[in-house]
């Protein structure tokens, strides 16, 4: 299932399909929280900190408002240790908070970075993504202390 999600993912950014893209990256996460994440939540909780961790939970998310909200103010009740309600949080404020971050946030960084038109097309996001990621930390480091 993995495989399938990165081949939609590689079609999507060669064929400039967001939808693709999108659906893949989904994918992908929807994997990595029930398969991966999912087992760290069955010790935390068999450690009875479940409660804890769901009261003090927050978006990760930077600058994602208006969503944004805290697991509390998404799924009240709710236990982040059960994948339904974590997955109910990030389908309703993460991903929705991430696109709008990467349709305004990350197109103006792109643009201050490397770009004097807004829009790239596949190979310039695949010549992007070849760039070391250490190389765009730190050009993003510099960028997110001039954005409000």
């Amino acid at each position: 299932m993995a495989l399938e999600d990165w081949l939609r993912i590689d079609r999507g950014v060669w064929e400039d399909d967001f939808v693709d893209i999108s659906l893949g990256s989904k994918g992908l996460l929807e994997r990595e929280q029930f398969n991966i994440v999912n087992p760290v939540y069955v010790i935390i909780t068999a450690l009875n900190l479940d409660e804890v961790i769901s009261i003090v939970a927050k978006n990760p998310i930077p600058n994602a408002l208006p969503l944004g909200k805290t697991f509390q103010e998404t799924v009240n009740p709710g236990n982040l240790a059960n994948f339904n309600d974590r997955w109910y949080w990030i389908e309703n404020d993460m991903v929705p908070g991430w696109i709008g971050l990467n349709i305004t946030y990350f197109a103006d960084f792109d643009h201050y970075v490397t770009s004097s038109s807004g829009g790239y097309s596949a190979t310039d996001r695949v010549n992007k993504s070849l760039i070391p990621l250490k190389t765009r930390a730190q050009i993003y480091a510099t960028f997110a202390n001039q954005v409000p």
